[in-house]
């Protein structure tokens, strides 16, 4: 079979298979570029643990690399705790507002929240302008 019947029946570009076949391998496979050659070439994959190797391998599956494992003295960097701090402190402010709430009784909280809406009314109409301070339409 050659590479250009592979390439067309695979529906790779043209000269594809010579690039990932080749003694050039100008390519390396990737798991599409795989399962079409497997499909044209009508072949499985089939995987097994080979005893052998394993067991030679166990000793370094089992330790860790040291090299890629951050000490537990490393430093936090400045810019990733001011990015986590809004963050820790609107959930610390959710929780100790939903527990200082909690101490105080349903008639208490009905007063309190009365009196800050009377105060953002009072702000408000302050805030508006009277009609004795607007100066007419059309005047300078």
């Amino acid at each position: 079979m050659s590479n250009e019947l592979v390439d067309h029946i695979a529906l790779l570009s043209a000269g594809h298979c010579d690039k990932l076949l080749g003694p050039s391998r100008q390519r390396g496979l990737s798991q599409v570029s795989l399962d079409a050659l497997m499909g044209t070439l009508a072949v499985k994959l089939i995987i097994v643990e080979d005893a052998e190797r394993a067991a030679r391998m166990k000793a370094y599956w089992e330790r860790k690399d040291t090299r890629q494992v951050r000490p537990s003295t490393s430093r936090i960097a400045k810019q990733l705790i001011a990015r986590a701090r809004p963050a820790v402190l609107r959930q610390l402010a959710v929780k100790a507002a939903t527990t200082r709430w909690s101490r105080i009784g349903k008639e208490r909280r009905r007063e309190i929240m009365h009196a800050v809406t009377m105060a953002r009314l009072h702000v408000r109409a302050r805030e508006r302008p009277s009609a004795a301070t607007t100066p007419p339409a059309g005047t300078p």
